[in-house]
């Protein structure tokens, strides 16, 4: 469970990759204040992103999760948990899981433009079954 620090500490870079990620059209929610988590929720073309901010500044070996950040991301059964050392990696991070979700959508409208509606039927009862 994430508690609000009063005060936390921000890597070097955080205010930067915010601000950087804004201008590149998502929406950034900072949530540093909370422990144990991460940093930023980011929304782009209609996905979320979690993001721990580290300093790429820095020495991996001297910036690696805390316990808690490590907790969270192991236990984390949502989206992808994502480290990001600067603007470009973030970006990055938006835009490449962005064209890998597109291709799988794509693929998936491709096969659904070649089966039946019969069988289309099938599978969606199959699904409810499931659930």
């Amino acid at each position: 469970m994430a508690l609000v620090r009063t005060k936390a500490r921000k890597d070097a870079n955080h205010k930067e990759i915010v601000d950087g990620l804004r201008k590149f059209g998502a929406s950034v929610l900072d949530v540093s204040q909370l422990k144990n988590c991460f940093d930023i929720l980011v929304g782009y073309n209609g996905l979320e992103f979690i993001m721990e901010i580290k300093d790429g500044n820095k020495p991996r070996s001297s910036t690696k999760l805390t316990k808690g950040e490590l907790k969270f991301k192991q236990e984390w059964k949502g989206s992808e948990y994502h480290v990001v050392y600067s603007l470009e990696e973030a970006i990055k991070t938006i835009t490449y899981d962005n064209s890998e979700m597109n291709k799988s959508i794509s693929s998936s409208r491709e096969f659904l433009k070649t089966i039946s509606d019969e069988e289309l039927e099938r599978l969606m009862s199959e699904f409810d079954d499931y659930e």
